[in-house]
């Protein structure tokens, strides 16, 4: 994201070469450098979080778990914690061991299975909260005989 105006303005009137004849005169008492005011523009690096799971999908018999190792970065200047939430399929049971997790971590999702979870594949979204940020990723689980 770049300057507001505000912010362009503060940074051209704050980065001036003084002129002596110039003081009174104008608001600065010097000329515009403005060279110097894009190099005094430093760009803020975002504040975000990634999130990645491996592996990508895994199979279980009924009745068997299967075990996901979900990964959180930070980005830019981001070192807050991530609630964790995932669509759990019927008749089974998702659990992470940490939640939140601190950036940079990681969590392992445990996806309990009983008999009675219905066959098939699964398409689970693990989702990763912190703030007004709101990141995903997907892994599948396929149950079977």
């Amino acid at each position: 994201m770049g300057l507001d105006t505000a912010e362009l303005k503060a940074a051209l009137l704050n980065n001036v070469d003084p002129v002596a004849s110039l003081a009174g005169k104008t608001l600065t008492g010097g000329r515009l450098n403005v060279a110097k005011a894009i190099a005094g523009c430093k760009a803020q690096a975002p504040s975000d979080f990634a999130i990645s799971a491996t592996p990508s999908s895994a199979s279980v018999k009924q009745g068997r778990t299967a075990t996901y190792t979900v990964t959180v970065s930070g980005i830019g200047t981001f070192s807050g914690k991530v609630g964790l939430t995932v669509n759990c399929p019927t008749a089974a049971t998702c659990t992470f061991n940490r939640n939140p997790v601190s950036t940079p971590g990681n969590s392992t999702l445990t996806v309990a299975t009983r008999s009675t979870t219905p066959l098939g594949t699964y398409l689970l979204v693990i989702n990763g909260n912190s703030g007004s940020l709101n990141r995903s990723t997907p892994v599948v689980l396929t149950v079977k005989r």
